[in-house]
Protein backbone atom coordinates (compact mmCIF):
# COMPACT_ATOMS: atom_id res chain seq x y z
CA UNK A 1 0.00 0.00 0.00
CA UNK A 2 1.12 3.75 -0.86
CA UNK A 3 2.35 6.12 1.67
CA UNK A 4 1.20 9.31 1.66
CA UNK A 5 3.17 12.25 3.46
CA UNK A 6 2.99 16.52 2.91
CA UNK A 7 6.96 16.51 3.34
CA UNK A 8 10.25 16.74 2.07
CA UNK A 9 11.53 15.09 -0.90
CA UNK A 10 14.33 17.51 -1.62
CA UNK A 11 17.20 16.87 -3.99
CA UNK A 12 16.33 13.39 -4.96
CA UNK A 13 13.35 14.57 -7.52
CA UNK A 14 15.25 17.95 -8.31
CA UNK A 15 17.55 15.95 -9.91
CA UNK A 16 15.30 13.69 -11.41
CA UNK A 17 13.30 16.61 -12.84
CA UNK A 18 15.82 18.60 -13.68
CA UNK A 19 18.30 16.34 -15.34
CA UNK A 20 15.50 14.81 -18.06
CA UNK A 21 17.43 13.89 -21.50
CA UNK A 22 19.84 11.20 -19.05
CA UNK A 23 19.04 7.51 -19.22
CA UNK A 24 18.04 5.39 -16.56
CA UNK A 25 21.37 3.81 -16.45
CA UNK A 26 22.90 6.99 -15.74
CA UNK A 27 22.33 6.73 -12.33
CA UNK A 28 21.98 2.83 -11.57
CA UNK A 29 24.32 2.23 -8.83
CA UNK A 30 26.44 -0.57 -8.80
CA UNK A 31 27.67 -0.77 -5.13
CA UNK A 32 23.57 -0.19 -4.11
CA UNK A 33 23.50 -3.08 -0.94
CA UNK A 34 21.86 -5.79 -2.02
CA UNK A 35 20.53 -6.57 1.00
CA UNK A 36 18.17 -3.27 2.16
CA UNK A 37 14.73 -3.33 1.17
CA UNK A 38 13.85 -1.35 -2.16
CA UNK A 39 11.22 1.18 -2.24
CA UNK A 40 9.69 3.12 -5.45
CA UNK A 41 9.36 6.65 -4.37
CA UNK A 42 6.82 9.38 -5.85
CA UNK A 43 7.86 12.92 -5.57
CA UNK A 44 5.48 15.46 -6.61
CA UNK A 45 6.60 19.33 -7.13
CA UNK A 46 4.52 21.14 -4.82
CA UNK A 47 3.06 24.51 -7.39
CA UNK A 48 5.40 27.65 -7.14
CA UNK A 49 8.07 25.26 -5.85
CA UNK A 50 9.81 24.62 -9.42
CA UNK A 51 12.29 28.09 -9.36
CA UNK A 52 13.50 27.34 -6.04
CA UNK A 53 14.41 23.91 -7.11
CA UNK A 54 16.42 24.64 -10.04
CA UNK A 55 18.45 27.26 -8.28
CA UNK A 56 19.33 24.87 -5.74
CA UNK A 57 19.91 22.15 -8.28
CA UNK A 58 24.07 22.39 -7.49
CA UNK A 59 22.67 21.20 -4.05
CA UNK A 60 20.84 18.34 -5.39
CA UNK A 61 23.06 16.76 -7.54
CA UNK A 62 25.65 16.66 -4.72
CA UNK A 63 23.31 15.08 -2.55
CA UNK A 64 22.71 12.63 -5.50
CA UNK A 65 26.26 11.71 -5.49
CA UNK A 66 26.50 11.11 -2.61
CA UNK A 67 23.81 8.61 -1.98
CA UNK A 68 24.62 6.35 -5.19
CA UNK A 69 28.20 6.77 -3.83
CA UNK A 70 26.42 4.96 -0.26
CA UNK A 71 24.90 2.27 -2.69
CA UNK A 72 21.70 3.82 -1.33
CA UNK A 73 19.96 5.49 -4.31
CA UNK A 74 19.74 2.85 -6.99
CA UNK A 75 18.50 4.72 -9.64
CA UNK A 76 16.95 7.32 -11.82
CA UNK A 77 13.50 6.31 -12.94
CA UNK A 78 10.38 7.69 -14.88
CA UNK A 79 9.39 11.74 -15.34
CA UNK A 80 6.19 12.69 -16.10
CA UNK A 81 5.52 14.88 -18.93
CA UNK A 82 4.79 17.87 -17.15
CA UNK A 83 7.56 17.41 -15.14
CA UNK A 84 5.85 17.45 -11.95
CA UNK A 85 6.36 14.14 -10.78
CA UNK A 86 9.19 11.47 -10.72
CA UNK A 87 9.61 7.86 -9.65
CA UNK A 88 12.86 6.68 -8.38
CA UNK A 89 14.12 3.45 -6.24
CA UNK A 90 15.81 3.69 -3.09
CA UNK A 91 17.26 0.99 -0.85
CA UNK A 92 16.60 1.36 3.14
CA UNK A 93 15.98 -1.37 5.48
CA UNK A 94 13.02 -0.17 6.85
CA UNK A 95 10.17 2.60 6.11
CA UNK A 96 11.77 4.77 9.50
CA UNK A 97 15.52 4.30 7.86
CA UNK A 98 14.02 5.54 4.11
CA UNK A 99 12.33 8.19 6.28
CA UNK A 100 15.43 8.92 7.68
CA UNK A 101 16.66 9.36 3.98
CA UNK A 102 14.55 12.00 3.52
CA UNK A 103 15.75 13.81 6.35
CA UNK A 104 19.39 14.44 5.58
CA UNK A 105 18.45 15.99 1.85
CA UNK A 106 19.29 19.48 1.47
CA UNK A 107 16.13 20.95 0.50
CA UNK A 108 12.89 20.78 2.50
CA UNK A 109 9.30 22.10 1.67
CA UNK A 110 9.17 22.04 -1.76
CA UNK A 111 7.54 18.27 -2.64
CA UNK A 112 5.10 15.99 -1.75
CA UNK A 113 6.20 12.20 -1.84
CA UNK A 114 4.73 8.38 -1.61
CA UNK A 115 6.21 5.15 -1.35
CA UNK A 116 5.90 1.59 -1.52
CA UNK A 117 8.10 -1.93 -0.91
CA UNK A 118 9.00 -3.47 -4.07
CA UNK A 119 10.73 -6.94 -4.74
CA UNK A 120 14.06 -6.79 -3.42
CA UNK A 121 14.84 -8.40 -6.33
CA UNK A 122 16.81 -6.93 -10.06
CA UNK A 123 13.96 -4.66 -11.89
CA UNK A 124 11.64 -6.93 -13.91
CA UNK A 125 12.81 -5.57 -17.04
CA UNK A 126 10.42 -6.69 -20.12
CA UNK A 127 12.76 -4.96 -22.96
CA UNK A 128 10.81 -4.38 -26.18
CA UNK A 129 13.22 -2.99 -28.85
CA UNK A 130 10.32 -3.39 -31.05
CA UNK A 131 8.03 -0.64 -29.45
CA UNK A 132 6.58 2.27 -31.87
CA UNK A 133 8.78 5.43 -30.61
CA UNK A 134 6.30 7.64 -31.62
CA UNK A 135 3.75 6.31 -29.87
CA UNK A 136 3.30 8.62 -26.39
CA UNK A 137 4.78 6.83 -23.73
CA UNK A 138 2.81 5.89 -20.26
CA UNK A 139 3.34 4.75 -16.75
CA UNK A 140 0.37 2.54 -15.21
CA UNK A 141 0.33 2.03 -11.74
CA UNK A 142 -1.96 -1.60 -12.00
CA UNK A 143 -3.61 -3.60 -9.28
CA UNK A 144 -4.08 -7.24 -9.89
CA UNK A 145 -7.17 -8.64 -9.81
CA UNK A 146 -7.25 -11.61 -6.97
CA UNK A 147 -6.88 -14.28 -9.52
CA UNK A 148 -3.89 -12.26 -10.87
CA UNK A 149 -2.50 -11.90 -7.12
CA UNK A 150 -1.66 -16.06 -7.41
CA UNK A 151 0.03 -15.58 -10.68
CA UNK A 152 3.89 -16.03 -10.89
CA UNK A 153 5.22 -11.91 -12.11
CA UNK A 154 8.71 -12.72 -12.83
CA UNK A 155 7.40 -13.73 -15.93
CA UNK A 156 5.64 -11.90 -18.60
CA UNK A 157 1.56 -13.20 -18.98
CA UNK A 158 -0.10 -14.25 -22.12
CA UNK A 159 -1.51 -10.79 -21.97
CA UNK A 160 2.03 -9.11 -21.57
CA UNK A 161 3.43 -11.40 -24.21
CA UNK A 162 0.60 -10.08 -26.48
CA UNK A 163 1.06 -6.19 -25.73
CA UNK A 164 5.51 -7.26 -26.18
CA UNK A 165 4.51 -8.57 -29.60
CA UNK A 166 2.23 -5.81 -30.90
CA UNK A 167 5.12 -3.30 -29.66
CA UNK A 168 2.93 -1.46 -26.87
CA UNK A 169 4.46 -2.78 -23.50
CA UNK A 170 8.08 -1.24 -22.82
CA UNK A 171 9.10 -1.93 -19.53
CA UNK A 172 7.38 -3.97 -16.45
CA UNK A 173 9.93 -2.41 -13.77
CA UNK A 174 8.55 -2.52 -10.55
CA UNK A 175 5.99 -4.73 -8.92
CA UNK A 176 5.13 -4.48 -5.26
CA UNK A 177 6.59 -6.75 -2.53
CA UNK A 178 3.03 -8.48 -1.97
CA UNK A 179 2.56 -8.73 -5.74
CA UNK A 180 -0.64 -6.67 -5.40
CA UNK A 181 0.64 -3.79 -7.71
CA UNK A 182 2.48 -3.49 -10.59
CA UNK A 183 4.55 -0.36 -12.87
CA UNK A 184 4.35 -1.19 -16.31
CA UNK A 185 5.05 1.75 -19.25
CA UNK A 186 3.54 0.81 -22.26
CA UNK A 187 2.53 3.13 -25.36
CA UNK A 188 -0.05 4.43 -26.51
CA UNK A 189 -1.25 7.21 -28.97
CA UNK A 190 -4.43 8.26 -26.63
CA UNK A 191 -5.81 7.75 -23.10
CA UNK A 192 -8.83 6.21 -25.41
CA UNK A 193 -6.32 3.51 -26.69
CA UNK A 194 -4.42 2.79 -23.22
CA UNK A 195 -7.74 1.86 -21.70
CA UNK A 196 -8.24 -0.01 -24.55
CA UNK A 197 -5.02 -1.83 -23.88
CA UNK A 198 -5.53 -2.41 -20.40
CA UNK A 199 -8.59 -4.31 -21.03
CA UNK A 200 -7.15 -7.35 -22.48
CA UNK A 201 -5.10 -7.89 -19.06
CA UNK A 202 -5.75 -9.12 -15.42
CA UNK A 203 -5.97 -5.88 -13.71
CA UNK A 204 -8.80 -4.56 -11.25
CA UNK A 205 -7.67 -1.10 -11.85
CA UNK A 206 -5.38 1.03 -13.00
CA UNK A 207 -3.95 4.59 -13.32
CA UNK A 208 -1.68 6.12 -15.41
CA UNK A 209 0.71 9.36 -15.79
CA UNK A 210 2.07 10.89 -19.20
CA UNK A 211 5.76 10.34 -19.08
CA UNK A 212 8.61 11.43 -21.03
CA UNK A 213 11.05 9.77 -23.53
CA UNK A 214 14.79 8.92 -22.09
CA UNK A 215 16.01 11.46 -24.67
CA UNK A 216 13.64 14.23 -24.28
CA UNK A 217 14.82 17.78 -22.42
Amino acid sequence: MLKYIKTTISSITVSCLITLALPISTFASEDSDQDLQRWLVQATILPGAEEVLKERLHLANAADQQRLDDGIQEDLALVAADRSTAWIVLRAESEEALQDIFATMPLNDYQTYAWTLIRNAPPINVINNDINQYEKRWLVQATRSEQGLHTQLHLPSPAHQQLIADGMIEELPYIAADLSTAWIVLRAESEEVLQDILTTTDYKTYSWTLILNEDEN
